[in-house]
């Protein structure tokens, strides 16, 4: 059954919760970045039409990236670049170990764990970050060696007013079996969003992907990343015995890579006549996404 892209496009860009903005987020982090993270404006707007963005709304939502410290502009004669700047990049690999794939966490090693104050909302927004919430008053994330979590409580200056440790569990399995962490709203909604996630892609097959444009193949490429990075920077990649199975976000990690590496050549294609890059210069490391 054949994809079509254009629609989902459409619909993709007029849904409330996405923003131009946002999918710049996504486009700087999934294809600039690889591009060493500097792209032209106009170059900009010939990538992003496959979305139904207009110039003017490009150029605003440049503009808010600018302001909050994500780019920088950079005037080369009479034509307009942006850069990534450090604390983007430096961002933007962190997401990068997050949304291209998964650690195996076992329960016995050591977990960041952050004190809160009951119903506070720093819980909260740490859980909107990854970190999972073991008791009232009590969230957690487990140390995969990145500094995630301490990127993120440095962030949010949360060493300075709550009490954070570092812990290591000898029977973390019982959380996992009474159910605590999968009863928590914000798990029940980052559930939520990965069943959303695989309804909405699950109908995208191979054999019609392989067929696709590099404009639509790019287009495929660059909402799935953006879907899947919203969700995967909210998970706190908890091991398996402290998971719902069989785990939806497992699947649709899967499923985000089938399709991803299904359109990506496709969609380099689409990226590399659009910003005149060699294709040979395109960062290593991007075949290693999703391995």
């Amino acid at each position: 059954m054949p994809v079509e892209v254009g629609g989902l496009a459409a619909q993709f860009a007029r849904r409330g919760d996405i923003s131009a903005r946002s999918v710049l987020v996504t486009v700087f982090g999934d294809t600039i970045a690889p591009l060493g993270g500097r792209v032209w404006l106009s170059d900009l707007f010939d990538l992003l039409a496959p979305f139904p963005f207009t110039e003017r709304l490009v150029r605003t939502s440049m503009s808010r990236l600018v302001a909050e410290g994500w780019c920088v502009p950079e005037k080369v004669g009479r034509r307009s670049r942006y850069a990534l700047t450090d604390a983007a990049a430096s961002a933007t690999d962190a997401a990068a170990r997050l949304i291209y794939s998964r650690s195996d966490h076992d329960c016995s090693g050591e977990w960041t764990v952050v004190f809160v104050e009951d119903d506070d909302a720093m819980s909260t927004r740490l859980q909107w970050h990854g970190f999972a919430r073991l008791a009232r008053a009590v969230v957690a994330m487990p140390d995969d060696g990145s500094g995630r979590a301490g990127t993120i409580l440095d962030s949010h200056d949360v060493s300075k007013r709550y009490p954070v440790a570092t812990a290591r569990f000898s029977n973390l399995e019982v959380l996992g079996a009474g159910g605590r962490i999968s009863a928590s709203p914000e798990f029940a909604d980052l559930v939520a969003g990965y069943e959303r996630f695989v309804q909405q892609y699950s109908t995208l097959e191979a054999p019609a992907l392989e067929k696709l444009g590099s404009a639509d193949a790019f287009a495929v490429r660059t909402m799935v990343v953006h879907e899947l990075r919203r969700l995967r920077l909210r998970d706190p990649d908890l091991p398996a015995g402290l998971l719902p199975s069989p785990w939806i976000g497992a699947e649709a990690f899967q499923l985000a890579a089938r399709i991803y590496r299904t359109v990506d050549a496709g969609a380099w294609r689409w990226v590399c006549s659009k910003t005149s890059t060699d294709p040979g210069k395109i960062d290593t490391e991007v075949a290693q996404r999703f391995a």
